[in-house]
């Protein structure tokens, strides 16, 4: 069986146990629809479509892609390369452009594609070669339709298949072999955050596949070494003690998404990561080697900046936030502790 990583398995009845046949070609299409892939694999669904594919791709994350068989078998949507293409459709109505999510996807599952069959990374050069392409790369009618005057998937589409797709399948073969010897793919803006330098040295090789986070349309990866998370349109690196203190407390659910990556503090010694916050402002995990790391936010953490960060004389956080004995408000730090008291910050002693 060969079946993509964080993609919906939603086999079609008549598939049946694979068929085994060795795919060398990745062949995309459109829909010709707005309908969802939910709604397109009903139309694969009905017993008098004749027409199938191996993966439908949504407009958004909210529509999230189906493989809707398995990619070694036989798919009845290129004519004469039904036995030997992986066949993509992907929603459209074949005139406009791909969304990201969708280009995302593509070069997701294109590097997957690559990586378990026998499939050339460069744009099919004839008909029956090895490569990736488009339905009516070689003519409507042609080898792969009979249908005349067919747009699938369209010039924008098609455009960007040439310029910006397909190059960075070919580039995260070429340059991925972390994730190949992995078995999964690094993609998309966790990509551009892994090749960051040094990056790679700290995170090491990908321990799963990029995967949808929950609240808002995220995703994250996970590494040997930390993990990446990525939304609207950026990623940043969380690791070592910083990212287990952050997962101990409830990582996006309690502090949000990270806006940063691991920084080195001022004083040279210390890290520090910074995130969405809770609905108080934003929030920061700060580690030092005499304090561990411990996370700071809303009155305590804007306080703490007029004093000076951790150079002022407070120091680090030695505590996260807590209710003392007397039920306020209490945060810990190297030089005093902060309290809570009547909406206001006030500076106690140890």
């Amino acid at each position: 069986m060969a079946r993509c990583p964080a993609t919906i398995w939603s086999p079609l009845t008549e598939a049946g146990a694979p068929d085994g046949y060795r795919k060398t070609q990745f062949i995309v299409h459109s829909t010709g629809t707005m309908a969802s892939a939910a709604a397109n694999f009903n139309y694969f669904q009905r017993g008098d479509v004749v027409v199938e594919s191996t993966f439908i791709i949504g407009l958004t994350p909210k529509d999230p892609t189906r493989q809707i068989m398995d990619s070694t078998d036989r798919a009845d949507a290129n004519g004469a390369a039904n036995n030997r293409a992986i066949s993509v459709e992907v929603v459209g109505d074949g005139v406009g452009p791909y969304t990201q999510w969708q280009i995302d996807e593509l070069i997701r599952i294109g590097i997957w594609a690559a990586q378990t069959h026998p499939i050339d990374p460069r744009i099919i050069p004839s008909e029956s070669a090895s490569g990736f392409g488009w339905h009516v790369m070689f003519g409507a009618p042609g080898p792969w339709t009979s249908v005349r005057g067919k747009v699938c998937p369209g010039n924008a589409r098609i455009k960007q298949l040439k310029e910006i797709v397909f190059p960075a399948i070919f580039r995260g073969l070429a340059a991925g072999s972390v994730a190949a010897r992995s078995g999964f793919a690094i993609i998309g803006a966790i990509r551009q955050c892994y090749d960051r330098p040094g990056y790679a040295k700290v995170l090491g090789a990908p321990a799963g596949p990029e995967v949808m986070t929950y609240g808002k349309d995220a995703f994250w990866q996970e590494f040997g070494g930390g993990a990446i998370y990525a939304y609207a349109g950026k990623a940043f690196a969380v690791w070592g003690d910083i990212l287990r203190k952050w997962r101990q407390m409830g990582s996006e659910s309690w502090m949000g998404y990270p806006t940063s990556d691991e920084l080195k503090c001022p004083d040279g010694l210390g890290r520090m990561t910074h995130f969405e916050g809770d609905g108080a402002g934003p929030a920061s995990i700060y580690w030092s080697p005499a304090t561990g790391a411990h996370p700071v936010q809303g009155w305590f953490r804007a306080f703490w900046g007029q004093q000076g960060w951790e150079t002022g004389h407070l120091g680090y956080p030695t505590s996260g936030e807590y209710r003392n004995a007397a039920g306020q408000k209490q945060q810990n730090f190297q030089g005093s502790a902060l309290r809570l008291v009547d909406g206001k910050v006030e500076v106690h002693p140890l």
